[in-house]
């Protein structure tokens, strides 16, 4: 569900996050890749800004993530 990866990073307070890809697997719960792709953005948004230690690598080569 939308918000649920911000309200995880909130918990586990990472310093690094990876999205590999933004796929089908969560369809049913989100609806729409554009969905999809939303929620996994709250990974990098949530991350500490880089001067504190945050990293987010992202794939490149998956249009959805560059998005």
């Amino acid at each position: 569900d939308l918000g649920e990866i911000a309200q995880l990073v909130e918990i586990s307070l990472p310093q690094v996050g990876i999205v590999t890809n933004v796929g089908p697997t969560h369809l049913e719960r989100l609806g729409t890749m554009e969905r999809i792709a939303q929620a996994k953005s709250e990974l990098p948004r949530a991350l500490p800004p880089a001067d504190q230690g945050g990293v987010a690598i992202l794939n490149a080569d998956d249009p959805l993530v560059q998005a």
